[in-house]
């Protein structure tokens, strides 16, 4: 699904996460010895719980499948790796071919391949139907959709598919010019609305953010409903997915700045386009910032009825995720130093940190720099305990790492990737 960001400010002024659980201050870490992380530090890990394993992804070195007491890789079985937790029963299966290309397929939860790995491109099963690709002679990827039993229901004859959402996917070809024009079709391959508009994503609360291309070749947002009909006209420059039933939009005022507010689904302006960039809402708060004429920004959180909560005094801000938000100020040095303040705006984790990201699910990175001048990562809990030591080059939450006992993280360092198992003390 396609995200649009609302301006290149948000991405430097934000940072990327309901009973939270409580985590043991130790834990054990398990080293992957099949993993090298010479040729790439991008990680993405998951653990796939019916299995008892981890599918380990890692930029330039490949892909395996690891067990969870001993860190070996385990022997492939028809596949190489897990692509991440089942959906709806199955999860992708992905292996090397002879072209140096992989293939996709699915397996269900007991290891066995139900879906062949004969895809050039697959993705996870939503509402019954998942995507698939496969190249053509001309080495065009070209999709349509499969059920849960391998059988193809919507032909690959699409250049750009999205997943299903309210009984529609969003889809696209290539026009005569080579330009993507988007259109949605239902469960049974039947297109509902016509292949019209140069932009789409996918049915949130029953509208859909659609844009075309003006005369000037700037796209134009706005959002229909499920029959296709234009519920907010196509006028906004910029523009997001609907959350807490409200929108973040965009419009280019005559200075050539994007000032940016919320809708509601009528299209009625709820919160004035006045910030310099807006995040969406999330614990019914969204970020919000304004630049003064040194271009410094000044962040702070509204609710949904456009009341400033928090006051726009940080330098930077993340998301609300389990009560607490990351929060950051200058010192004296100008050095960005960040801690955690939760809804009310008070500091519940002072502000001592030189990184900090959103929780999730009671944990949260934080980091600081060592005397070289090398940032050195660990997680606290929702409490500030530490819980992972400020001690790693890189670490991550390990995608479907959550169980009753414990929680796991990955953690590197130098050129060892390992995971790091926390207790859970609830």
């Amino acid at each position: 699904m396609k995200k649009r960001l609302l301006s290149t400010l948000t991405a430097t002024l934000l940072l990327l996460a309901l009973a939270v659980p409580s985590y043991a201050a130790e834990g054990k870490v398990t080293w992957l010895s099949s993993v090298d992380l010479s040729q790439g530090r991008l990680v993405v890990i998951s653990y796939i719980q019916e299995l008892d394993q981890f599918s380990a992804s890692v930029s330039g070195s490949g892909n395996c499948m690891v067990d969870r007491e001993t860190g070996k890789a385990v022997p492939p079985d028809g596949y190489n790796y897990i692509g991440g937790p089942f959906s709806e029963g199955l999860a992708l299966a992905v292996k090397d071919s002879a072209d140096g290309n992989y293939k996709y397929g699915y397996i269900n939860k007991a290891g066995q391949v139900v879906v062949p790995l004969e895809y050039d491109y697959a993705d996870d099963f939503s509402e019954g139907l998942a995507s698939v690709g496969k190249l053509d002679a001309d080495g065009n990827y070209k999709y349509g959709y499969i059920d849960t039993t391998g059988q193809v229901v919507v032909p690959l004859e699409y250049d750009s598919t999205y997943e299903f959402s309210g009984g529609l996917a969003a889809v696209g070809k290539l026009d005569a010019n080579g330009n993507y024009k988007y259109g949605y079709i239902d469960a049974d391959g039947q297109v509902v609305i016509p292949l019209e508009y140069d932009d789409a994503s996918d049915f949130s609360d029953g509208l859909a953010l659609v844009g075309k291309l003006d005369m000037g070749w700037s796209c134009m947002y706005g959002y229909i409903d499920t029959t296709g009909q234009v519920v907010v006209p196509l006028e906004y420059d910029l523009a997001n997915d609907f959350s807490d039933g409200l929108a973040a939009v965009t419009k280019i005022d005559a200075d050539g700045k994007h000032k940016q507010g919320f809708i509601d689904a009528t299209g009625q302006v709820v919160v004035p386009l006045e910030y310099d960039s807006v995040s969406d809402f999330s614990d019914g708060l969204a970020l919000v910032a304004k630049i003064d004429a040194n271009w410094n920004g000044m962040c702070g959180f509204i609710d949904t009825s456009g009341q400033v909560v928090i006051p726009l005094e940080y330098d930077s801000l993340g998301h609300f995720f389990d009560g607490l938000a990351p929060a950051a100020k200058r010192d004296a040095s100008g050095n960005l130093k960040w801690g955690y303040i939760d809804t009310t705006g008070q500091v519940v984790v002072p502000l001592e940190y030189d990184l900090a990201r959103d929780f999730s699910e009671g944990l949260a990175t934080v980091a600081n720099l060592d005397a070289n001048g090398n940032l050195k990562h660990g997680f606290i809990d929702t409490t500030g305990q530490m819980v992972v030591p400020l001690e790693y080059d890189q670490c991550g939450l390990v995608e479907g790492g959550t169980m009753d006992t414990a929680r796991f993280v990955y953690v590197a360092k130098g050129l060892s990737l390992g995971i790091y198992e926390i207790p859970n003390d609830n």
